[in-house]
């Protein structure tokens, strides 16, 4: 129920163990992205472990789903100590990975916060697991905390919205829509990279506007390091 909240995906929804079989998608909207979200099969379900393992491999976040109509913070480590079996390593906000097959940035969410009882269990998993990992409280029946689930992804997938602006195009009339999406820490010359490799190899400089630069308008050299909600207009 809770990826067919938060994304809208068509997905076998029950109130039992197991129900589901089979990884499924769905995007997550979250401002002017979709962010994709797969809803797994319990880890402790032998039956679908070996599929499930690469699909862990390749992903770029955790996010572990707790019940908080039964004992939270048990379940949340026994699912931390299957995967950490299986070789992966759950990591804080502020880590960062070594291994990107293995090293995971780990979000915790207790899910049925409309549940009586839901709110001492989740201050427990908060003062067990809050001072390494991002705990939320969500509600899929009622649709609570589905914002900040959005927010945690993007924050731990450690990327950033550029958007790009045609030089004959007023600034008054620009809208943010549809950004490049690149690694925290990327430059302008990664975000021309991004849209045309010739466009990255003959860049000269850039226009910004955007919390980077000191001032908005101001040209910037290919090596500017950007942040999250800049404009930038590229000039080869």
């Amino acid at each position: 129920l809770l990826l067919v909240r938060a994304t809208g995906a068509k997905a076998k929804v029950g109130a039992y163990a197991l129900s589901t079989q089979e990884p499924v998608p769905g995007m997550l909207p979250y401002k002017d992205l979709r962010i994709q979200l797969v809803d797994t099969p319990p880890i402790s379900n032998p039956g679908t472990q070996s599929r499930l393992y690469g699909l862990l491999r390749s992903t770029d976040v955790f996010v572990v789903v707790v019940d908080l109509a039964m004992d939270a913070v048990a379940q949340a480590r026994e699912v931390f100590s299957a995967l950490e079996e299986w070789g992966f390593r759950m990591l804080a906000a502020d880590e960062v990975a070594e291994d990107p097959w293995k090293d995971k940035s780990t979000i915790l969410a207790g899910n049925k916060a409309d549940i009586p009882g839901a709110l001492d269990q989740f201050q427990v998993l908060e003062e067990t697991f809050g001072d390494r990992y991002p705990v939320l409280m969500l509600s899929a029946e009622e649709n609570v905390g589905l914002d900040e689930l959005g927010e945690e992804v993007f924050r731990a997938l450690k990327v950033m919205r550029v958007y790009t602006k045609s030089p004959r195009e007023k600034i008054e009339a620009f809208e943010r829509t549809d950004p490049v999406v690149l690694s925290v820490g990327s430059t302008v010359a990664d975000a021309a990279s991004q849209i045309h490799r010739e466009l990255g190899r003959d860049l000269k400089y850039a226009v910004l506007w955007g919390e980077s630069g000191k001032f908005e308008g101001q040209r910037v050299g290919r090596q500017h390091k950007l942040i999250d909600g800049d404009i930038v207009e590229l000039h080869g």
